[in-house]
């Protein structure tokens, strides 16, 4: 019987801890239910949303040849993942099929409601009873703590994957996401980022920043991309460690035909007591 399948879902709309939309380093267009919809249907960003998805089949699964380490949990197909900025949850939605409870956060009513959608529809397309969560939180504006609060209304805090795609090059305090990134991570377990590789040849990228001008406020960063060592300090500064790094995918950015490298980078939370 189908409905049985998400009866336990739940979806949360959370505004910001004092009830209001914050700042969308895309502009206020992330909070516009058209140019969500175009988002989420867009060709390309489907296709990187698989080729993510197929990356991580192939690095989490011990019996893949070009397996880097193993997740226990993903032969049992009991992982639980969390998705920071899922925007409309396309790679959670293909990782449904390896778990047993996702979550969604994005801090956009609108791209959350596309996000319940596209969740919704795998799992049902599946029939696996994978749980999920839809919530509201903003990866700058909001509490590490808010967060917990929501994720224990959701009876699930530590989790085996946290994901980062595409929105750490937004972010001005990486640090600080990362720590919140592991802090919801439990030991052994991984974050994954997929972002913007920097290059060395950047010039095509300013122009690129220039096309909206709140964008370039967040500087070098997201002018440029991330380096391997911007995520080797970041693991340093939070007992991770970083297992792989490689610029394994391609992405266009904007309106521009040129393909941009995408790092692909797997950090694994070291597990304190057995140190």
């Amino acid at each position: 019987m189908k409905e049985e399948h998400h009866q336990h879902h739940q979806h949360h709309h959370h505004h910001g801890e004092d009830g209001s939309h914050s700042h969308v380093h895309h502009g206020e267009k992330w909070h516009k239910k058209e140019a969500c919809v175009e988002y989420s249907a867009n060709a390309s960003v489907n296709q990187l949303a698989i080729d993510m998805f197929t990356h991580i089949c192939s690095r989490f699964n011990s019996q893949s040849s070009d397996s880097t380490f193993e997740l226990t949990n993903w032969i049992t197909k009991t992982t639980k993942v969390i998705d920071f900025g899922a925007g409309p949850a396309h790679v959670l939605a293909l990782l449904t099929e390896y778990s047993d409870y996702v979550v969604s956060i994005d801090n956009s009513h609108a791209m959350n409601a596309i996000a319940y959608e596209n969740l919704t529809k795998k799992v049902t397309e599946n029939e696996r009873k994978c749980k999920f969560d839809v919530l509201e939180w903003d990866l700058e504006q909001s509490s590490q703590e808010y967060l917990h609060e929501l994720l224990r209304k959701s009876e699930m805090e530590l989790f085996d994957v946290a994901l980062c795609t595409l929105v750490a090059h937004h972010v001005k305090d990486l640090k600080s996401l990362h720590n919140t990134m592991c802090s919801v991570v439990k030991d052994d377990g991984f974050l994954v980022y997929f972002d913007m590789m920097k290059e060395s040849e950047s010039t095509n990228l300013m122009e690129l920043a220039s096309e909206n001008t709140s964008q370039t406020e967040l500087g070098i960063r997201h002018v440029h991309g991330l380096s391997t060592e911007t995520f080797e300090d970041l693991a340093k500064d939070s007992d991770c460690t970083v297992v792989y790094s490689q610029p394994d995918l391609k992405f266009a950015f904007g309106s521009q035909d040129k393909l941009f490298p995408i790092l692909a980078v797997y950090m694994k939370k070291n597990n304190t007591n057995n140190t």
